[in-house]
């Protein structure tokens, strides 16, 4: 399993903003380009964030977890 790169203020925000975006993808009233772009983009933050494991994150060697910076 991959070494978790997110705090939990982070992984908090995307568990918010992809239930959100999915909300209003689903029920929101958005139809066509926009409403499917809601809908398939709202899955990456809020599984990014379940997770607690970020690619771009792992790539550019970020982390906003205090404890994984420690060691």
């Amino acid at each position: 399993m991959p070494i978790r790169n997110q705090g939990w203020w982070d992984r908090g925000l995307r568990v918010i903003a992809g239930t959100l975006l999915l909300i209003a993808g689903f029920w929101g009233g958005i139809d066509g380009l926009a409403g499917a772009s809601l809908r398939i983009f709202g899955w990456l933050p809020l599984f990014t964030g379940l997770i607690g494991w970020d690619p771009i994150y792992a790539f550019f060697r970020w982390s906003t977890d205090v404890k994984a910076r420690r060691e």
